[in-house]
This record gives structure tokens, sequence and C-alpha cells, in this order.
């Protein structure tokens, strides 16, 4: 079973101060990301398509491409038609609604019959409140634990594996409790031996479960919040662009060496890469249309219902205010990275901005390229690795996923 805390994950697909600037919010590409207007535009024309209830939750708000002959055929100066897919939830219904936000006007609107919308984090406000229910207390009375301030209960979106309750066509979540009195960090704090099914539209626990009383470690303050101080004897190292960065955006197309890309930051997947072309003899070549890491599945297989329970599915049951999460400036990226925003959604279909979630650098990692000894010359030749990163994390559950697109 893999550990639940400090768990590291790489995906990798093969001095400037400049900590800030985003990419204005301004549509210059048919698969540019969603900007403010757009989400207002798309509340704004349910709302007057009166499919908003007082409770109705944005439970998926994403751009629907079009179809990639019409990407490929189009041509800056040429009109932007922009759509976008909804998924909304009310009063344990789903619904699912295309909205064309160049016209202003509702597409398609349908209850989803069979499928459910995914949880959002206002479904689960009322988790702590469960540890007011009599079975829960008479679990943590039998383990001694009494200061109910220091117990903080949980809900998580539960995946179909065939619960009882899901073959019922429930809404259902499952969870635990965490006592973190004396701690910093909640994760390796949780009760073990309490599990429990919760239906998310009735808000009750309908099946507890208590296996028994594990004495519990003590707790694990494995961090610092600021890093901590440098390991003994480390000098410092400095990387500086005294002309500025190698690579250039114009209208959201990034440019470096003979590379050309663009990207997005989507809600739900992550970073999404579109029309990757390489300059090969003053035209460019197709590489990738588009990529992006689908879903990421991390089960814990686990005999014990309590932890075989945790089947981490990041943007089917994870997408709980997007998985993409800030960048710190001299830890995840170099200080000279450039970083971006994305623009994001709340439940009530409001959106924001989330700053820092993606970040842009160059650098020579020390390691030829290539290089070669010409032993009748006595010559040696050679080039230093020299390569553009595009990152994001994801952090899915207690996971952080370090997620890099490697152009070199």
């Amino acid at each position: 079973m893999p550990s639940r805390i400090g768990a590291l994950g790489f995906v990798v697909l093969v001095l400037t101060f400049q900590t800030c600037c985003a990419l204005q919010p301004v549509v210059h590409h048919p698969l540019d990301g969603l900007t403010p207007d757009e989400y207002w535009k798309v509340y704004n024309t349910l709302n007057a398509a009166g499919k908003l209830g007082e409770n109705t939750l944005f439970a998926s708000i994403l751009l629907e491409e079009p179809p990639k002959s019409q990407v490929l055929a189009w041509k800056p100066g040429d009109p932007i038609v922009r759509k976008v897919d909804v998924v909304l939830y009310d009063d344990g219904k789903s619904y699912a609604a295309v909205v064309d936000v160049t016209a202003g006007k509702l597409d398609s609107f349908a209850e989803l019959s069979k499928d459910q919308a995914p949880v959002s984090s206002a479904e689960l406000s009322f988790s702590d409140d469960l540890k007011q229910d009599p079975r829960i207390q008479a679990a943590l009375k039998a383990r001694g634990i009494t200061d109910m301030r220091m117990v903080s209960c949980y809900i998580h979106p539960a995946g179909f594996v065939d619960l009882p309750e899901q073959s019922e066509g429930r809404r259902i979540g499952w969870g635990g409790c965490y006592y973190v009195a004396n701690a910093l960090n909640a994760w390796d704090r949780e009760i073990a031996g309490i599990f429990f099914v919760v239906d998310l539209k009735e808000k009750k626990i309908t099946r507890f479960s208590d296996f028994g009383a594990v004495p519990m470690p003590p707790p694990t303050n494995y961090y610092d919040a600021d890093g901590g101080p440098a390991l003994p004897g480390t000098k410092p190292i400095v990387t500086t662009e005294p002309e500025g960065p190698s690579f250039t955006i114009e209208d959201g197309e990034v440019s470096w060496q003979n590379w050309h890309f663009r990207f997005r930051l989507d809600p739900r997947v992550g970073p999404v890469i579109n029309l990757v072309t390489y300059e090969d003899a003053g035209k460019r070549r197709s590489v990738l249309y588009e990529g992006s890491l689908s879903e990421m599945y991390v089960p814990y297989q686990d005999p014990d219902v309590s932890r075989n329970k945790d089947v981490y599915l990041d943007a089917g049951e994870y997408f709980l205010g997007g998985i993409l999460k800030p960048l710190q400036a001299g830890i995840d990226c170099p200080v000279y990275a450039r970083f971006f925003s994305g623009t994001f959604f709340h439940s009530n279909g409001l959106p924001y901005i989330r700053p820092q979630l993606a970040c842009l650098f160059e650098r020579v990692i020390g390691d030829p390229v290539w290089r070669h000894y010409d032993g009748i010359t006595d010559a040696v030749m050679g080039r230093p690795t020299r390569e553009l990163v595009f990152r994001t994390v994801a952090t899915v559950g207690n996971y952080d996923y370090v997620f890099d697109w490697r152009f070199g």
C-alpha cells in the first residue's frame, strides 16, 4: 500500500525575476481556456433560460472543443465560435447542457438518467457535522477521545465500486474521522477502524462500521511550512537570464527554438497542450494535436474495507476545486520562471482566478545532448542539454503529482 504521507509522483513527457504574469483572459484561438467573461455568459444564459434553482450546483464547466478539422482550418482573423459543456446538480438530479457563449444561447439541456454529476465541494460541507452521530461518538469514546473540537470527520466522493447503496441509484460518499490533537498534519491522524457510507442527498450515514480500536502513533510533523533550513554544507546555486528568457509568447502561442505550442489549464484534467509543431527547413511540421493526462487511478486494494474504499480517481472523483494547485517560486519552479494563473469556478457558477497554477522556464541541466571525441585531431566536441519545461502540480487526495512537458 503506498504511503499516504508525502507521496510524490512524476509524469514526464518528452536573473530576470518573473514570478507573476498571467496570459490575458482574451480568446485568441478556438482552443484557448475559458475566460471569466465566458463563465458569466454560461451562468447568465442558463439563468435566463430558467435552468438554475436556488440550490443548483455547477459540477462541471468545460470548453467544448470544436471538431479537429475546424480547428486546423481556422486562421487568425476568422470568427471564433465558443461553446461550453456544463453539468449541473440539483435536488438529487443531474443535468447536462451545452451553452453557445458566442451567440449567448442554450443549445441543449437534458436530465441525465444513468449518469451522475461530479461531486462538488458544496455537497460535502456537512461532513464535520457527522461527528454528532451517536455511533461515531460511541466509537470515539471507546478510543478515549473526548475532545470533539480536535475531531474532524470527512467524506470522500465514491467512484462506482458496486456498493449496495450504489446499485439503488443513490448518490454515495464514504469517509472517516481525524484526531488532530498536538499535530500539524491531519493525514496521518485518521482514526483507524471507523468507516461509514453517506447518502449525499439525504445528508446522513446509511452504514456505519467500527472494526476496533488501534493505537494511534505519535504525530508526524514531517514538514516545515517554509521548507525549513537548507541542509548542512549547502552552497548557493544561482541561475540568471541577463537578457531575459529565450521563449516568446504571442497571442497565447509559445515559441522556443524550433518549437511552437499552445496550452490551457483545464479545471478537470489539468494542463492541455495543443498544436505542437516543429519548424523544419522553414516549414512547421505537426508533432502533436493535443496532449493531456486524461485520468490517474490510484487503488489501494487493501482487503480492509476502511482502506479499499480509497480509490483516487482524479478527474472522476477529485474534481473538487480543480486538481491543479498553486506553485511556489524557488521550490516548484525556478525563481526566474514565468507563472500563469487559471480561471476556475465555484459550485455556484462564480468564476475566480487561481494564481500560479503553471510555470514555464528554460534550463541547462549540465548533461550533454551530444558529445564526441575526435582521436585524430584530439578535439572534444558537444553541446549542453538545454530544454524548455512547462510544469504543473496536481494534488489528488494526499498525493502531489509533478507534471512536466519538456521540449529540447
